[in-house]
C-alpha cells in the first residue's frame, strides 16, 4: 500500500482565505514539534508542546475573529470574483448580462481560452 506524499496533499488545499496561513503553521510547526515532544525527554517535551500549540490558537483565535467581526473574509477569493462580477454586470435584466455569465464561465474554468473580443471600428 502506497501512501501519498505531503506534497500531493497539499496542492489540493483550496482554501483560500484570511486564516489560510495560520493554517500553514499548523502544518509546518506544530506537526513536527508534536512529533518532537514525542521523542523529546523532561522538560524539552513540554516546551515543544507548548510551542506546537502556538499556530493551532493563533487559528482558532484568528478565525473565532474573523468570523464574529468580518465574515466576509473567511470565504475563498473565488467567490468574491464571482461576487464582484455579479456586482459589476448586474441581473438577468440588465443588457450585460451574457458578459457576466462568459466571465464566471472563465473564472470557473481558467484552462479555457479567451472569449472573442469585440471589434468597435
Amino acid at each position: 500500500m502506497q501512501l501519498p506524499n505531503v506534497e500531493s496533499m497539499a496542492r489540493q488545499i483550496e482554501l483560500k482565505s484570511a486564516v489560510n496561513p495560520c493554517l500553514w503553521l499548523c502544518v509546518a510547526i506544530s506537526i513536527p514539534t508534536f512529533g518532537g515532544s514525542y521523542l523529546a525527554t523532561d522538560w524539552l517535551r513540554i516546551g515543544l508542546f507548548i510551542v506546537g500549540l502556538i499556530p493551532i490558537l493563533m487559528f482558532i483565535i484568528a478565525f473565532s475573529y474573523l468570523l464574529f467581526t468580518k465574515p466576509e473574509f473567511l470565504r475563498s477569493e473565488k467567490y468574491h470574483m464571482f461576487l464582484e462580477t455579479l456586482k459589476f454586470f448586474g441581473d438577468k435584466d440588465n443588457p450585460s448580462y451574457d458578459k457576466a455569465v462568459e466571465m464566471i464561465t472563465l473564472l470557473n474554468n481558467p484552462s479555457l481560452p479567451p472569449p472573442p473580443s469585440e471589434n468597435h471600428e
